[in-house]
């Protein structure tokens, strides 16, 4: 026996509870706008609430209210762009701190040493120490740089950072699961094109109906507010990568970071290993720096010197 099916409208399910099933396996099963959580009558091509086109809804969608998200069935409020923004903001005084107390270490013995290069008195051993302490700390780039990355990815694996953690967001997948390795080095990667052209990408959350900042729409994420009882993670294990375009994106992420550390590698080979070779170098761009603000010794032409010719009050004057 089979029941038919509901055709009583839904109210929103509380954010973060399971959605309860809609309609039966027999009959046709309602469907809701994804943006403004109406319900979709017949077979429409556009949500007669807010005019969305609905034709890549998928039947027996659960009903999600506006600013909202369902997902894996559960319904999460989405972040607003402010939250974000702070979220950003506070992961920025974090990391500059972490950065500015790893200078410190690293360049005060390097300024030290170049201490009696700059005042002009500096002997062979001088440029030598120089050198030395010049190759300690470029000693330190390569490695910084992988775990730069390896941080910054790991985040994004878990959708989690010091912001998010204090404002109460995280970042969850189309599926319900966390952004895992696929879809966090997508949304790694997209943050790179989000900030290339004014921030454009991440101010598009400010108006997109799903909230979502272009690198969102690369991965298939979407950035939630976290409900008192914490997410509602799916039973079922996660897998690798739901969309082509995140497998796309995070191939576009190994190539980067293949580029940076060549990059990397390259600009370390570069620096001067020994006192002879730091001198030769300094001295070829103080040579470049003069060429570049030399003046030109040649005379500019000028053209024949005009007399001023006194007028006739001042001739009568005389």
């Amino acid at each position: 026996m089979t029941m038919p099916p509901d055709d009583t409208p839904r109210e929103p399910a509380p954010f973060g509870a399971p959605t309860p099933p809609i309609g039966a396996a027999s009959g046709p099963a309602h469907r809701f706008c994804a943006v403004c959580g109406a319900a979709l009558p017949g077979n429409p091509r556009f949500c007669p609430s807010c005019g969305t086109e609905v034709g890549s809804v998928a039947a027996g969608a659960p009903l999600a209210p506006r600013g909202s998200v369902a997902v894996a069935g559960t319904v999460y409020e989405l972040s607003g762009w402010w939250r974000r923004f702070f979220a950003v903001f506070i992961d920025g005084i974090v990391i500059s701190f972490a950065f500015a107390a790893l200078a410190i270490t690293v360049l005060v013995p390097v300024l030290g040493a170049f201490t009696p290069i700059f005042e002009g008195e500096a002997l062979d051993a001088d440029w030598d120490a120089a050198a030395a302490a010049l190759q300690g700390a470029v000693a330190w780039f390569l490695p910084l740089t992988l775990v730069s990355a390896a941080l910054g990815l790991a985040f994004e694996v878990y959708g989690w950072s010091f912001g998010k953690a204090a404002l109460g967001i995280r970042v969850v997948r189309g599926d319900g699961h966390r952004p895992g390795l696929v879809h966090g080095a997508a949304r790694s990667v997209g943050k790179s094109v989000s900030g290339a052209i004014l921030f454009i990408g991440y101010l598009w959350a400010a108006w997109d109906p799903k909230r979502q900042a272009w690198h969102d729409k690369f991965a298939d994420t979407y950035v939630v507010r976290v409900p008192s009882g914490g997410l509602v993670v799916p039973p079922t294990s996660a897998p690798l990568s739901t969309t082509t375009a995140a497998k796309i994106w995070a191939g576009l992420w190994v190539l980067s970071m293949a580029y940076n550390v060549l990059s990397a590698s390259q600009f370390t080979g570069q620096i001067p290993r020994t006192g002879v070779e730091l001198r030769t170098a300094i001295e070829e761009l103080e040579a470049d720096f003069e060429s570049d603000f030399q003046l030109d010794p040649t005379p500019v032409p000028r053209g024949p010197r005009i007399e001023a010719v006194p007028s006739s009050d001042a001739v009568s004057r005389l």
